[in-house]
């Protein structure tokens, strides 16, 4: 239901279906929340969320009223 692209600064996420209000929450690769936020995600929102500055493996959490979701993001650094 979601599909993400990157740019040098940003991730874009794209939501296929209506999600209703959705909490997006990016997690490091030690479990720790190092960005949150909250949406009402309808089908074909498009969100942006800035690439962390520390490279590493990243976990952004999707939880919406439609069920819940983790993608794994990978970040190279600047």
């Amino acid at each position: 239901p979601i599909t993400v692209s990157e740019d040098a600064s940003h991730w874009t996420f794209v939501f296929g279906r209506d999600l209703g209000a959705t909490q997006l929450r990016m997690l490091d690769a030690a479990g720790r929340t190092v960005w949150s936020g909250q949406v009402q995600a309808e089908e074909g929102y498009v969100y942006r969320v800035a690439r962390p500055d520390v490279a590493g493996t990243y976990l952004m959490q999707v939880i919406g009223d439609a069920g819940q979701w983790g993608l794994p993001l990978l970040n190279a650094g600047f």
